[in-house]
């Protein structure tokens, strides 16, 4: 996730096309997340004047329901005695961050 971009207002699909030409990318993610309490906590390096205003006044704040891609398949099985069925992601590519309103 290190240096991907940090886009506001538009849940768009990043490319090098779009990243640097739309006027939404406002930084990028600085570092490695990590883990905290249930989180993903990163650093985020935002270069764009009015993006920061609106962050310091809370205009604006992270979401981390990252857009990824990655290899999806379906797993059977018992937990705790109780059978269930889900879809599990593995080889994840996350694609940017977004902050929302």
């Amino acid at each position: 996730m290190e240096g991907k971009p940090v886009i506001v207002e538009d849940h768009v699909w990043r490319t090098p096309e779009n990243t640097t030409k739309d006027g939404l990318t406002v930084g990028s993610v600085a570092g490695t997340p990590r883990v905290e309490g249930g989180y993903v906590v990163t650093d985020l390096l935002i270069t764009d004047k009015e993006a920061i205003e609106k962050i310091k006044s809370g205009d604006l704040v992270g979401n981390f329901r990252l857009p990824t891609t990655g290899d999806c398949y379906s797993k059977e099985g018992v937990y705790k005695g109780k059978a269930f069925w889900g879809q599990s992601r593995t080889n994840l590519r996350f694609n940017h961050v977004l902050l929302l309103p």
